[in-house]
């Protein structure tokens, strides 16, 4: 796999497990199934130095993200390695790619960790995942606001995330001991596709990042009236749902973040939600 000179200059020993094309989840007793949430891939490292936030360019995000970096710093270890994903959450709780890249919620951004590569100067990455991750479980018993431990749905298939959760994700990452593969339903990845974005809600993202499974479709009637709010108090009526989208989608992508799709008399749309709109009946 290819790593950023920078990357190893900082991180040196350790280079980032990245995601590979899957046509289809694999499934038996050798997989893991967990939620790829939607972020920046970050390799958290606490040492005596201190605590830095490594992206896979190699940049140290620690001053940008203090949350997650006092979550670290509390953890009882002298010294680890933790592999995560930092996510800046919406009102729902879902990861929504723009607040940070907009930097919105930079002082709210936390880490969803996954894997544990080092602790207390032992290398750990050829214990099996389910090792690992079971040791992470423990280095994360003292809740923090600033990380969480992102556990896994079951062994072996992949049919076991809670149905809450089916509807409201694009796909989730399998793991074997060393692999991890984000994937999304057959067919909607093509030949050469990088898959590193499946996860939850992209928030504004467009190709890939905006591919949607049936289950994760917000199926609505175009006709209705709707109004837009621009997120800073300018509302247009629009004398249909489908044209009021139109009007958010030409929306400046700072604008979008805040601005809202409100049905006369029915639900008001977010940013992440008004992706997922699609018009007409859902299928039987």
């Amino acid at each position: 796999m290819s790593v950023s000179r920078e990357l190893k200059r900082r991180v040196g020993r350790y280079e980032p497990c990245l995601p590979r094309v899957a046509k289809e989840p694999p499934v038996g007793p050798g997989w893991i199934h967990e939620i790829k949430h939607d972020g920046f891939r970050i390799l958290a490292e606490l040492n005596a130095g201190g605590v830095k936030l490594i992206t896979r360019k190699g940049f140290d995000l620690a001053e940008r993200f203090p949350l997650a970096v006092a979550a670290i710093a509390a953890l009882p270890a002298r010294s680890c390695i933790v592999d995560s994903e930092a996510i800046a959450c919406d009102a729902n709780g879902l990861s929504v790619f723009d607040l940070l890249r907009y930097r919105r919620q930079d002082d709210a951004v936390t880490l969803c960790a996954f894997d544990l590569l080092e602790l207390d100067g032992v290398d750990l990455r050829r214990e099996a995942i389910e090792v690992r991750k079971r040791t992470l479980s423990r280095l994360l018993r003292h809740k923090h606001a600033g990380i969480s431990f992102n556990r896994h749905f079951g062994r072996g298939r992949c049919d076991r995330l809670p149905a809450c959760l089916r509807s409201r994700l694009r796909g989730h990452r399998v793991k074997a001991t060393g692999i991890a593969i984000p994937f999304r339903a057959a067919g909607l990845l093509g030949q050469g596709q990088e898959s590193g974005c499946a996860g939850g809600a992209a928030g504004g993202r467009r190709g890939l990042g905006a591919l949607m499974s049936d289950d994760y479709k917000i199926y609505v009637d175009a006709g209705q009236p709707a109004t837009l709010n621009d997120g800073a108090g300018v509302l247009t009526d629009c004398p249909t749902l489908q044209e009021a989208v139109l009007a958010w989608q030409r929306l400046a992508p700072q604008q979008k973040i805040r601005a809202t799709v409100k049905v006369i008399g029915g639900p008001v749309y977010r940013a992440h939600e008004i992706e997922r709109l699609h018009y007409g009946p859902k299928p039987a």
